[in-house]
């Protein structure tokens, strides 16, 4: 790996209590729009300011998380094209698990450089209830 990585900061999850009670099953929240019903949730953060924790995760990807109360969930895509779901723990942000799903190249129309610079496989975001995560991948693969 050389080094690609991408750094999930919990800030708005996980800085407040309140906030812990709310999950966001997938892209734009439960609800779709994108607003959260949560209060007293941080109007700033930084590196070093309300964030409740932050892991390095292999590979490299755009998603949002999906949040459930357990855990939230996002997707990479590793130097030799594996494309992963990685589970990680709400409360501590330890990898629960992760799970190699498969492999592949973003399937997109035009020239391979308006792509490649932007986006990847792992760039659809995943979604979640408390018993199951669902993701796609930009190669066609639904897991």
């Amino acid at each position: 790996m050389n080094g690609l990585r991408y750094l999930i900061t919990l800030t708005l999850f996980c800085t407040s209590t309140a906030a812990m009670a709310e999950n966001w099953s997938g892209f734009r929240g439960a609800a779709g729009t994108g607003v959260s019903d949560e209060s007293n949730l941080p109007l700033e953060w930084s590196m070093d300011k309300n964030v409740a924790w932050q892991i390095d995760l292999p590979g490299r990807g755009e998603s949002s998380p999906a949040v459930n109360s357990k855990r939230l969930f996002v997707t990479s895509q590793t130097e030799d094209k594996a494309l992963w779901v990685i589970a990680i723990e709400r409360d501590s942000g330890k990898i629960a698990w992760k799970k190699k799903v498969g492999d592949g190249v973003l399937s997109a129309y035009g020239p391979k450089e308006l792509y490649t610079h932007r986006h990847n496989p792992a760039t659809p975001c995943p979604s979640a209830d408390e018993e199951h995560v669902w993701a796609y991948f930009g190669t066609g693969l639904l897991v």
